[in-house]
């Protein structure tokens, strides 16, 4: 199959159908990039809009330790995280957990690990939750690394 005009997640997804089981996210970047034909600075450049991207595209899942699967071959209930279900347990009372609804909406991660730490919850709980900050900063992060790549290709359409 000719890719040269697919873009890198068409590629990957292409890549990933012919797979059986989850790749790791480094292994899945190279095969990428060799099909791509890309330069070593090409792959710097790319690899965190790449990562962006696998990460949106509702096709791909990651399955842990940065592998990444098909979301085909996952039922619903494997992938699928339901914040109602950690809102609604029982060891979290009502105004507890509307105080913990306004600290992580607010992104304040420090409350709400001060919060839970004195609240009679699980330790496998608390990690959950403070999950979402590790989630919320890898996404700010990504995002940022993309506004530099569009930044870097506006001055590039600048100095033709």
């Amino acid at each position: 199959m000719d890719h040269g005009q697919n873009s890198m997640v068409d590629i990957a997804y292409d890549l990933m159908t012919k797979k059986k089981k989850a790749v790791e996210f480094v292994k899945l970047w190279q095969e990428v990039c060799e099909i791509k034909g890309f330069t070593p600075e090409q792959k710097e450049e790319k690899q965190s809009l790449f990562y962006t991207n696998i990460t949106l595209d509702g096709r791909f899942i990651t399955t842990g330790e940065n592998r990444w699967d098909l979301r085909s071959r996952h039922k619903f209930s494997e992938v699928h995280i339901d914040m109602n279900d950690i809102y609604n347990e029982e060891d979290i009372e009502e105004e507890i957990e509307w105080k913990l609804r306004e600290l992580i909406e607010n992104k304040n991660y420090f409350g709400v690990e001060e919060l839970l730490e004195g609240e009679n919850i699980s330790k496998e709980k608390i990690a959950t939750f403070l999950k979402l900050q590790e989630l919320e900063e890898d996404e700010e992060e990504l995002l940022d690394d993309e506004d530099d790549d569009a930044e870097m290709e506006e001055d590039s359409y600048d100095d033709e």
